[in-house]
């Protein structure tokens, strides 16, 4: 499947989740480009926390904290494309 269909749908699922859980209070994705392929979650939170935690506070000013929810690398760039998807929220 051609990766730029499949970052189109990540971004679009973002674009569309409307998670009704206490706490929850939206949601944002963070875009870098990376030479490192072969991602962990913990590196892509480590690298994009600073960013979506930025972003979140911007868009929703009582953001307290952030979860990272999934990530998708598009390849066919270099250096790649990291998106990642995160969850703002009002409780710690």
């Amino acid at each position: 499947m051609n990766k730029l269909f499949l970052v189109g749908l990540f971004l679009l699922g973002s674009a569309q989740i409307n998670i009704v859980q206490a706490g929850n209070i939206g949601d944002i994705t963070v875009k870098t480009a990376t030479s490192n392929y072969n991602l962990t979650m913990r590196q892509v939170w480590s690298m994009h926390w600073s960013p979506a935690f930025n972003k979140c506070r911007a868009n929703y000013p009582q953001t307290k904290s952030v979860q990272l929810q999934r990530f998708v690398l598009n390849e066919q760039m270099s250096p790649a494309n990291l998106f990642s998807l995160w969850t703002c929220r009002d409780t710690k």
